[in-house]
């Protein structure tokens, strides 16, 4: 009988009841007063409640921010709240939504719901498909949400139905697989509360209103820029951060609080926040909270042990759970947000306030204005941009500490192990730079575009859904070799197979030839425990690494590693992860069994 076996397909990514304010009642689940701001059913304290089944309708279309709906926003703040106005920054440009709302809506449901979720496509000519992002979709692998992998994509004027249970608790996102539309605003949160939760005497709050969305943002259409650096050299830098789907635009003419997120708070308190890093790019953001302490409780879902820190640094794909203590003066604080990688360039920056009931609702915090330049990290900070565990002070990633043991079966030597070397290539990817008429080497250096690879491999889509036609042509490094694929542009399907159940080490590596910045990683279908990271220089190779491996200078962590399904892969560094390939893909079908992940 043929053993089982799970594929691993590589894809590169260039750069996810009434309110108490009484201080005395513990409500771990607060209700806003408003039920018109508790539209959904599932999204109910958890604790002895039941599974239900939760509908949804996605709407998914071409829309505009600052439309017609919007009447006189910003200048009238009340009218920005009107259904379908879609802020932004305050400056009309296309987009893609849900519902007609950026961030798409909360999902926000117990351990064990059933979710339907309808997706219609009402985009004129333009498929589309949602992954839900942290989401293992174990026994449901076609519900992922990735086209030509795992699904066919939604064609346009049609529906999807995905169809999944809530088998893990934690902070999850949602957002568009297909082509840049997640750039453009399709994108959501995803919540799945844990009536179990090990932490659940440590705060006394855990709201939706605390739920921190972040992206980067551009005030034109995504294509424009994507399209304009591509062909023509310009650089398509995000110039600005969104928290919740609003940010201000100008900060040095701030008259309105409109465009601004606000997060309310009662004193001598313990609020669990969740932030979500769902930005497009490569675009790290720096979250800090002037006066007060993050305690960092999870990450991508799973408990660790508490960490304060007072700067929290999440990569994209990235989510992280503080507990925030409210034990300072009774007024409105500045929540900072700043950019790094792709949202340095110009300096992508936003701000929310941390209003304390009791203090001026529509006044802005005091003091000077903060700015990109004053709001750098102070103090302790957790996982840093560009750094390893070879620098002390910061915490790193892997220096968090899970709540549960590692499992046995990944203190063995693995039964796989890959060195996989990412970055952005100097080939001629005929997408970009056509050789020999426009090759990229034979134009100016302004108008070369770089190729995102893995092993010097870009990824390539399948003509049809791997994940039920498992028998089309496909590749890896093996199959490369006789190939300069250093020079010449390789690219096909990349897919590597496994035997199901058996150990896997992955030894991710970012070159850092290109750019001085990092590489997020994102596993789907499995979550990984993050043994190592370090960084060698500003630039590092596959096999320095594979040497320093095999003369035992690589150490690794056993010691309750972190449980992660995103990790930023340090420039000119390497991260090293184990996991179970335990999540089959494709079912037995007519006795033939095929896995994929």
């Amino acid at each position: 009988m043929a053993n089982k076996k799970i594929i691993l397909c590589f894809l590169c990514v260039v750069a996810i009841c009434s309110s108490k304010w009484n201080n005395q009642e513990r409500n771990i689940y607060d209700r806003p007063t408003n039920e018109d701001e508790y539209p959904h059913i599932c999204q109910r304290p958890c604790q002895n409640s039941e599974p239900m089944v939760c509908e949804y309708l996605f709407q998914v279309e071409w829309y505009y921010t600052m439309s017609k709906a919007c009447y006189n926003c910003p200048m009238d703040k009340e009218d920005c709240y009107r259904p379908d106005c879609v802020i932004g920054t305050g400056v009309g440009r296309p987009i893609v939504t849900v519902n007609r709302t950026i961030p798409g809506p909360l999902i926000d449901v117990c351990l064990g719901d059933k979710l339907l979720i309808t997706v219609k496509n009402k985009m004129l000519g333009e498929t589309t498909s949602i992954h839900w992002h942290g989401v293992h979709q174990y026994g449901t692998p076609y519900m992922d949400g990735v086209p030509f992998l795992t699904q066919c994509p939604i064609h346009s004027g049609t529906a999807f139905l995905y169809n999944f249970t809530a088998l893990s608790p934690g902070t999850f996102f949602y957002h568009s697989h297909t082509g840049i539309q997640r750039g453009n605003g399709l994108f959501g949160s995803l919540i799945i509360r844990d009536p179990k939760d090990p932490y659940t005497r440590n705060y006394t709050h855990d709201l939706p209103m605390h739920v921190i969305n972040l992206r980067d943002w551009y005030n034109d259409i995504q294509e424009d820029m994507y399209l304009h650096y591509v062909h023509a050299g310009a650089h398509d830098y995000p110039s600005l951060i969104l928290v919740n789907g609003i940010g201000f635009n100008n900060f040095t003419n701030i008259t309105n609080d409109a465009t601004i997120a606000r997060f309310n708070v009662v004193k001598n308190n313990r609020y669990r926040f969740r932030v979500i890093n769902g930005a497009f790019r490569d675009c790290p953001v720096e979250v800090s909270i002037d006066n007060h302490v993050l305690e960092v409780i999870s990450s991508d879902g799973y408990e660790i042990a508490p960490v304060v820190v007072d700067t929290l640094t999440t990569f994209s794909g990235e989510r992280y759970d503080f507990i925030l203590t409210t034990n300072k003066k009774r007024r409105n604080y500045w929540i900072r947000f700043r950019g790094l990688i792709n949202c340095a360039h110009h300096q992508a920056f936003q701000l929310g306030v941390l209003h304390y009931k009791g203090s001026p609702k529509d006044q802005l915090p005091k003091g000077p204005l903060p700015t990109y330049e004053n709001s750098t990290p102070r103090k302790q900070i957790l996982n840093p941009f560009n750094i390893g565990e070879e620098t002390r002070g910061p915490i790193i990633a892997s220096e968090m500490r899970s709540l549960s043991p590692i499992e046995p079966e990944l203190l063995q030597e693995p039964d796989y192990k890959f060195y996989l070397d990412m970055d952005l290539n100097n080939v001629s990817n005929p997408a970009y730079n056509l050789y020999p008429s426009y090759g990229f080497h034979q134009v100016a250096k302004n108008m070369r575009t770089t190729t995102p690879q893995i092993n010097n491999i870009a990824f390539e889509f399948p003509e049809r859904p791997l994940i039920t036609d498992p028998d089309q042509e496909t590749c890896n490094a093996t199959t490369m070799q006789g190939k300069n694929c250093s020079v010449d542009f390789c690219h096909c399907t990349h897919v590597i197979q496994l035997e199901l159940n058996k150990s896997v080490e992955l030894v991710l590596i970012d070159n850092g030839w290109t750019t001085d910045a990092g590489h997020p990683f994102h596993l789907h279908g499995m979550s990984f425990r993050v043994l190592t990271l370090r960084k060698l220089g500003t630039w590092t190779t596959k096999q320095t690494v594979i040497d320093l491996d095999n003369q035992g200078l690589i150490k690794r962590n056993f010691d309750h590693p972190p449980i992660k399904d995103t990790i930023i892969v340090p420039d000119g560094g390497y991260v090293v992860v184990r996991f179970i390939a335990n999540n089959p893909g494709k079912k037995r079908i007519r006795g033939i069994k095929n896995y994929l992940l």
